[in-house]
């Protein structure tokens, strides 16, 4: 006889759902940590009367960089794979680091979704109580991974001194709202993690007791 999906099932997945949405927009979005960017302009003198009336000058705008882009006040973004990867290539190791992880961890989550999926058609198996323990693996893994690529990020960005103002003149960095995001993807996903593997227990204790009865 096939099974409705538990209420303790059913939960976990709204947490898993909601949780991969925040980690995929914290993935996309050119928005983990915003800083000052000084750049050139020319002031020119009204009416220019020679040459020496038009003068360099530095203005400071606003820079925001991300797993995937770097992007300026006027909203244009590089992306890190434009012209055969040479912003890609002048990043520290840790920060590619953290992209390798992030993404691991995303395809970990991926595999998570649709193994749930499976599951949710598939309530008619024998024994469908492996199946939440396995989605609960895949989605712990996705947390750590997530989690060590943020705790990587932020904690050699601190290291380099990025939020020094010292050390940086003046300009610091700080930490920017697709950061945070991804902290509470981390987070969702380890209540979902959790709440898998209890429903996974339950559905194999109550396995057990059905195999008990059925050889009585």
């Amino acid at each position: 006889m096939c099974r409705q999906l538990t209420a303790l099932n059913t939960i976990a997945f709204f947490f898993l759902i909601v949780a991969s949405l925040a980690c995929m927009l914290s993935f996309a979005a050119p928005f983990w940590v915003i800083y000052p960017h000084a750049f050139k302009t020319w002031k020119v003198e009204s009416p220019p009367n020679s040459l020496t009336d038009v003068m360099p000058m530095t203005s400071i705008g606003i820079a925001w960089k991300g797993m995937l882009a770097h992007c300026f006040s006027d909203l244009k973004c590089t992306w890190y794979w434009e012209n055969n990867f040479d912003m890609e290539k002048t990043l520290p190791a840790w920060y590619k680091a953290s992209q390798v992880m992030f993404i691991c961890a995303l395809l970990a989550i991926l595999i998570a979704l649709l193994l749930q999926s499976i599951y949710s058609c598939c309530m008619c198996c024998e024994r469908p109580c492996r199946f939440p323990t396995t989605i609960a693996s895949f989605t712990i893994s996705g947390a750590v991974l997530a989690g060590l690529a943020l705790g990587l990020f932020g904690g050699f960005a601190y290291r380099d001194g990025w939020f020094d103002f010292q050390r940086t003149g003046g300009y610091t960095a700080q930490l920017e709202w697709a950061f945070y995001v991804g902290l509470g993807g981390v987070g969702g996903l380890f209540i979902a993690s959790m709440l898998f593997f209890c429903d996974g227990c339950c559905l194999a204790k109550s396995y057990r007791g059905y195999s008990r009865t059925s050889q009585a």
